[in-house]
């Protein structure tokens, strides 16, 4: 039976040493989605977090999470430092995660957050202009 709370227990700290027990919850097939990725497979998840991990460090809280049959949904709170992002200086990031099950293993899983909350307000010219509209709404 998959085991949501270790699944999310795993996703607390994400990084070179913890990617191959994280990708032991996914499905073959696995379709994965963010606001910034559309990945189709192990490997490509794989690379990805390779890369990711690679250029920045995250820690994860998960705030709730429910699981009702083959469907699962968490909201989490992620720290991202990234040396090319900001500064290196600490970015609170807001989300939420849906999974869908096939065979005990995550077929799908999309994450939902705020590109301009993680990277765009970071960014030196386009991070004013949107901190700006932001106060102004």
């Amino acid at each position: 039976m998959f085991d949501y709370d270790l699944f999310n227990a795993n996703f607390l700290v994400v990084n070179v040493d913890t990617i191959e027990q994280l990708l032991s919850y996914y499905h073959p097939d696995i379709h994965f989605v963010d606001p910034a990725h559309d990945l189709h497979g192990v490997e490509e998840i794989r690379q990805f977090w390779l890369a990711f991990t690679n250029d920045a460090e995250n820690t994860t809280r998960i705030l709730h999470r429910h699981q009702e049959g083959n469907r699962c949904y968490s909201s989490w709170q992620m720290e991202v430092r990234h040396a090319r992002i900001g500064g290196g200086k600490p970015i609170n990031v807001a989300g939420m995660s849906e999974l869908l099950l096939q065979d005990e293993k995550v077929i799908y899983h999309r994450d939902h957050f705020d590109m301009g909350q993680l990277l765009y307000e970071h960014l030196p010219v386009m991070g004013w202009v949107i901190r700006k509209i932001k106060d102004n709404i």
